[in-house]
């Protein structure tokens, strides 16, 4: 039994899985209590005693919704921009293949960005599978790269033209595609918090002739439906 312990400890594959396990259960636990303390403080606390609270968290919401409004809008904004090389200044010299991939995902965002909210998420999510495949490429292609000069010897005189193609994917090609990536992603995530009311607004839209609030207004005021308790 001794000896099946020492192992285990000894273990690094265990110790690697033992302690990450420990500190959620410890998180957990804090967390646990601080709910507690939090339950007997304000148990016995009338909503109208907590004007000041409320008032701080409408507030706070408040600021949330135009964060994540002017997120979405800044994102949106930047994929339905038609030239997207102004967009990428600060990688120039800019690999050219890895800029036409960009500019061809823009290029397709306005040709063909949905009517409405029952399509946009879908579609957004269409273009990251289309740009996985794409990124898959482009390290393809640099791994390629690099075997090629692991193979070569320093005076190889196809050396220089490996390097340079080397150099551009790696430091041109590659941050772009991955920053374009990324604003993919982050304008999936938008739609967490706003793809619910951007449907209901469409929806109150299509029922209502007299409805003319508009779709940023609508989301910016969009709050809870009940009212703040205890």
């Amino acid at each position: 039994m001794a000896a099946t312990y020492n192992f285990q400890w000894q273990n690094p594959v265990l110790l690697k899985d033992i302690y990450p396990m420990r500190l959620q259960k410890l998180r957990d636990f804090l967390i646990f209590y601080k709910e507690a303390d939090l339950w007997a403080e304000y148990r016995n606390k009338t909503i109208a005693s907590l004007a000041a609270d409320v008032k701080a968290y409408e507030a706070g919401m408040q600021a949330a919704r135009a964060a994540e409004l002017k997120q979405y809008a800044d994102l949106k904004k930047h994929f339905l921009t038609k030239d997207a090389r102004g967009l990428f200044a600060k990688y120039m010299p800019f690999e050219e293949e890895a800029l036409g991939v960009i500019q061809r995902n823009h290029d397709i965002f306005i040709a063909t960005w949905p009517k409405d909210i029952r399509g946009e998420r879908v579609f957004i999510q269409s273009r990251i599978e289309s740009f996985k495949t794409q990124l898959g490429f482009l390290r393809d292609r640099i791994r390629y790269l690099q075997r090629q000069l692991e193979g070569m010897l320093p005076e190889h005189p196809n050396r220089p033209k490996v390097e340079a193609e080397y150099k551009r994917k790696t430091e041109s090609a590659m941050p772009m595609v991955l920053e374009e990536m990324e604003k993919l992603r982050q304008f999936d995530a938008t739609y967490d918090k706003l793809q619910g009311p951007k449907l209901e607004w469409y929806k109150l839209t299509k029922a209502d002739p007299n409805f003319k609030t508009p779709e940023e207004q609508f989301l910016l005021n969009y709050g809870p439906k009940v009212a703040v308790t205890v």
